[in-house]
């Protein structure tokens, strides 16, 4: 029980300014990434790419071609150019097909 006027240590409460809670709140967690980028290090779109989806505020995981066998799995994928970008599993193409998909689906991109 607290005392009258208390409310330290309780889960939402946010203390008084110069007054720090007795129980420390966990911070949230942050939101799983909706877009995976596949891209290389040297790759001007794929650096575009990550750039648009920064400047928007929309979260992404990047899966880098930095080793042979990953480039080999992506050639045998049937794919010959990075970045190759897809929102929530499905795939959406290269940078130009994001900015389209970007412009129909989010916000605009200019």
């Amino acid at each position: 029980m607290t005392k009258k006027g208390t409310l330290t240590g309780i889960v939402g409460f946010h203390a008084p300014k110069g007054r720090a809670p007795q129980q420390e709140i966990p911070a949230p967690k942050p939101k799983p990434a909706a877009f995976e980028i596949i891209s290389t290090d040297w790759c001007s779109f794929c650096k575009r790419a990550k750039e648009k989806l920064d400047e928007l505020g929309l979260t992404y995981r990047e899966s880098l071609l930095d080793s042979q066998e990953k480039i080999a799995s992506f050639k045998a994928a049937g794919f010959t150019t990075v970045p190759q970008i897809y929102h929530n599993g499905s795939h959406i193409g290269g940078y130009m097909e994001l900015l389209d998909w970007l412009e129909k689906n989010h916000a605009p991109t200019s």
